[in-house]
C-alpha cells in the first residue's frame, strides 16, 4: 500500500505496508494509518505530516477472526483518541446476506435515551 499526494497522484508515492494492505484509516490526528496487512494484523504506521515519511510500523493485534474484510471498503473505523476501534461483523443467521448490509445508527445515546423514556 502506497500514500500518494493529492491532487499531484502522478508524483512521489510512498510505501505504508510491507506485505500488502487494505482498508486503510486515518487516525484523528493524522499522524497514524491503520491498516490490515496482507499476514492479517490491524498495523499502525506513524507517517510524518511533513515529509509524508513513514517513521514506524507497529502491529497493534491481529484482525478478529469474524469481522469483515474488504479490499476497497473501510470496515475499521478508529474511535476518538484512537486507542479502540469499530469495527463490522456479520449480523444474523445468513452470513454472506448479512455482509451485503450495514446499518449504522446516528446520534445512538439520544436514540436510546428517547427509547428508554418512553
Amino acid at each position: 500500500m502506497y500514500l500518494r499526494s493529492f491532487p499531484d497522484v502522478e508524483g512521489r508515492r510512498i510505501q505504508v505496508s510491507t506485505n500488502e494492505g487494505f482498508m486503510p484509516a486515518w487516525s484523528h490526528s493524522g499522524r497514524e494509518l491503520f491498516f490490515v496487512s496482507g499476514s492479517g494484523d490491524f498495523v499502525a504506521a506513524e507517517i510524518d505530516p511533513v515529509s509524508g515519511r513513514v517513521l514506524s510500523r507497529q502491529v497493534l493485534f491481529p484482525y478478529p477472526e469474524g469481522a469483515l474484510r474488504s479490499p476497497v471498503s473501510i470496515l475499521a473505523w478508529p474511535a476518538p483518541g484512537d486507542q479502540r476501534f469499530l469495527m463490522a461483523r456479520p449480523f444474523g443467521g445468513d452470513s454472506e446476506q448479512a455482509a451485503s448490509e450495514f446499518v449504522l445508527v446516528n446520534n445512538f445515546f439520544e436514540e436510546l435515551r428517547q427509547r428508554v423514556a418512553n
